[in-house]
């Protein structure tokens, strides 16, 4: 990691509220991070968390039309870029920030050369001739580990396979070698051999570069193979961050000791079939509803009455996370937790 420590993006109290015929959705509601360069934080949740829109939101990639509110402040090199210009944000996006798409076959364009779609944004940011951008995109299928660059650089997205199109999203996001990349759960539509070809690309370039990473992912596998660092997402809030490695070892949030306690682990009879996996019980709160106690409180089995009566700020733990939660689990409540779920 970069012995620069001041963060390449900061997040602060972001809030984003979009419309819908059911009222305002709070989908992200007082989010804040920090990345730093040379660092993966990995941004970790249900579908519905708000992991995409809060990537979408930095961005600025939300049809103001859909924003019914936005608040916060997103600082890029010390830059807020809420208050960019559309024309601003697209001499970042592209160049100084690039993002890996969840679905690349919905993400490029079908009607344009995979080396056009690279070269793009060199002539536009790096100011290349349209051969010079040609000769650039195939170094960079090289480089992502696409076979014949020079003769897929002139083919269409139909004609590459689900691994090749990702490295061709992944050419296209470090084509201006940026400061920070977002990937949107990059792995999800690919088999386990190709999901672990492609974070490990994406872990060689990020120490290439130097750039932070902000990982996106509903799977814990993933950020325990890639992230520095994990925020845990639940109803459009973070409910805990901490170093990777000590969330694994001792969750705070019971929402995070919930989910490790669901997933399957070598050796264990869930794993052979012999027993269900465990699962958090209730599901997610609608995030049109006014949140004026602790969101998880329903589905919690370690409720206070305090996590009943209001949203709990967020505290420091002796172990250096960071909790939004009254009653925080000690290593007892972890290992119970962890052992016969929550």
């Amino acid at each position: 990691m970069s012995a620069d420590r001041s963060p390449v993006l900061s997040v602060n109290e972001l809030v984003v509220h979009l419309h819908s015929g059911e009222g305002l959705v709070r989908a992200v509601d007082g989010v804040s991070f920090d990345i730093r360069p040379g660092e993966t934080v990995g941004l970790v949740g249900e579908s519905g968390s708000g992991k995409s829109i809060t990537a979408l939101a930095i961005m600025s990639l939300i049809p103001k039309k859909n924003i019914g509110f936005r608040g916060g402040r997103v600082l890029f090199d010390g830059a807020d870029l809420n208050t960019m210009s559309d024309g601003e944000m697209r001499s970042i996006r592209g160049n100084q920030i690039g993002m890996i798409f969840q679905e690349p076959m919905t993400s490029l364009n079908p009607v344009l050369t995979i080396g056009r779609q690279i070269g793009e944004s060199l002539v536009r940011h790096r100011g290349m001739s349209n051969r010079e951008a040609e000769l650039e995109a195939i170094r960079l299928l090289d480089r992502v580990g696409i076979p014949s660059a020079a003769e897929r650089v002139r083919e269409y997205p139909h004609q590459l396979s689900g691994g090749m199109r990702q490295r061709a999203m992944i050419a296209i996001a470090i084509a201006c070698k940026p400061k920070l990349l977002i990937a949107d759960e990059p792995t999800t539509a690919l088999d386990v051999t190709i999901q672990a070809q492609i974070l490990e690309l994406i872990d060689e370039l990020k120490r290439e570069l130097n750039m932070g990473v902000l990982m996106i992912t509903h799977n814990f596998g993933v950020v325990a193979q890639t992230a520095n660092r994990t925020a845990v997402m639940y109803a459009g809030r973070i409910v805990e961050q901490a170093e990777t490695t000590s969330l694994f070892d001792g969750p705070a949030h019971p929402y995070t000791a919930g989910l490790l306690a669901a997933m399957p682990r070598l050796g264990t009879k869930a794993l052979a079939g012999r027993h269900r996996l465990k699962e958090i019980p209730g599901i997610v709160p609608r995030l049109t509803e006014a949140r004026r106690h602790c969101a998880f409180a329903a589905r919690c089995n370690h409720r206070i009455q305090a996590c009943l009566g209001a949203q709990p700020d967020i505290t420091l733990t002796a172990t250096g996370h960071q909790v939004r939660c009254f009653a925080p689990l000690s290593p007892v409540g972890q290992e119970r937790v962890l052992e016969h779920g929550s």
